[in-house]
Order: structure tokens, then C-alpha cells, then sequence
């Protein structure tokens, strides 16, 4: 089964170069993903608000996020986190 996820922003959250933690967003069927990144490299994904993985070997926001976007998509897939290359559980 493959899905497109759509991240939104938090748009209660500072966006842009200051912010300190940026917030997104993707449903999927009854589920809720939601990934928290730091601009230092930190990231936690979580699912109808458990966290199911945590990484914090990134070197910015961004690759934060593209590993736990990958390892969203992994879990959609049918995968635990622990069977992901870059995450972890929590």
C-alpha cells in the first residue's frame, strides 16, 4: 500500500529562520502523524500523539525532517521504526 503524505506547518508555531521547533502535520485514514524538528538536528515523529521514533543525529532541521519523513513512510508501509536505518523507538 503506498501513500503521499501532505505535511502542514503548525501555524500556531514562529516558522522561519528563529524558530526554535517547527510542528507538521499528515493524516491517514483515522491516524495522525506529527513531526517535531530542531534546528540542531533533533526530531520526534509521533502517531495519534505517541511517539513511535526519535532521532538526533541530523545536522539540521531538514535532514530531520527527510529521515523522519522516511521513517513515516516506512511505518505506513507496515514497518516499526525499530526496522528503519535511521530511527529509533523512543
Amino acid at each position: 500500500m503506498s501513500f503521499k503524505l501532505n505535511w502542514t506547518t503548525n501555524e500556531k508555531l514562529a516558522a522561519g529562520k528563529g524558530a526554535t521547533v517547527q510542528e507538521f502535520f499528515a493524516s491517514v485514514d483515522s491516524r495522525t502523524l506529527q513531526i517535531e524538528v530542531a534546528p540542531w538536528g533533533e526530531g520526534r515523529l509521533k502517531v495519534n500523539g505517541r511517539q513511535i521514533a526519535h532521532i538526533d543525529d541530523a545536522k539540521d532541521r531538514r535532514q530531520a525532517f527527510r529521515k523522519l519523513e522516511t521513517i513515516a513512510d516506512q511505518y505506513l508501509k507496515g514497518n516499526s521504526p525499530s526496522q528503519t536505518a535511521t530511527g529509533s523507538l523512543p
